[in-house]
This record gives C-alpha cells, sequence and structure tokens, in this order.
C-alpha cells in the first residue's frame, strides 16, 4: 500500500464515527448519543467531550445550560459514538 493510499485511509477513519469503546483516553473529541438531543439545545445529539481517567474511564462533555446561561462539565457513561475534532482552517491564525 503506498502512503498516500494509506494516509487517506487514516484520515477516513478520522472522520468517521466509531464507537464509543475505541475513544481513548485523554483525547478531545465531538461524541454523540441520542440521549443527548434536545430540539432547543441540541439538536444533534453532539457534545465536546473526552474520555478520562484510563480506556474504559468515564466520559466528560460539555453541556448547555440555558438557564444558567453556560457550560456545564458532565461526568458520565453517556455517550455512543466519538469523531475527531476537525482541523481548524489553513491561514487561520489571528495573528496573520
Amino acid at each position: 500500500m503506498t502512503p498516500k493510499v494509506q494516509d487517506a485511509i487514516e484520515v477516513n477513519e478520522l472522520e468517521a464515527w466509531q464507537p464509543i469503546e475505541k475513544l481513548k483516553y485523554g483525547i478531545p473529541v465531538l461524541i454523540y448519543d441520542p440521549a443527548w438531543i434536545d430540539p432547543d439545545f441540541n439538536p444533534k445529539g453532539i457534545r465536546e467531550g473526552f474520555r478520562n481517567e484510563d480506556n474504559t474511564g468515564p466520559i466528560w462533555s460539555a453541556k448547555w445550560n440555558d438557564c444558567g446561561d453556560c457550560w456545564e462539565t458532565m461526568i458520565d457513561d453517556g455517550g455512543t459514538h466519538w469523531k475527531a475534532q476537525p482541523q481548524p482552517p489553513e491561514g487561520g491564525d489571528r495573528n496573520e
């Protein structure tokens, strides 16, 4: 397999939703759970989060609290799938 083909496979794997069981410790990702769907505040059921402690530890995620008008840190076993965060746009540096 050529390096370009291997790179393409790795990129596609990073762009695809993965089962939550494959999420490794400490990597910030997008996490999906249908239980998190809220028509007003989270219609897609996606939060930013990471797995803490070890590769089987709880999921830490950010949940919007509309009553407090702030983000809350949620620690639970939620999430069915995860996906790598996208890369920032090229040339998106404010100092450029």
